[in-house]
């Protein structure tokens, strides 16, 4: 989910325009071990999005970023 443009970059692009937010219940199907579904109850999504390339995505290991070059 993100609520918002910012600088969220965690992986090859940031959203620059738009968003998409959902909200969930979380519906318990077993205590023990812990089993549970998320059950979606709205969206609130802008038609269109835009994303650009995140230059700091590729400096997680393992993980081949905007640059394209591979860890």
């Amino acid at each position: 989910m993100i609520d918002e443009p910012g600088p969220w970059g965690t992986g090859p692009f940031t959203l620059v325009q738009g968003a998409s937010s959902i909200v969930t219940r979380n519906a318990i199907m077993s205590p023990d071990p812990y089993t549970c579904a998320w059950l979606i109850e709205s969206e609130d999504r802008s038609p269109e999005v835009v994303l650009e390339a995140n230059p700091a995505g590729g400096d997680q290991p393992g993980f081949s970023g905007a640059s394209g070059n591979a860890c």
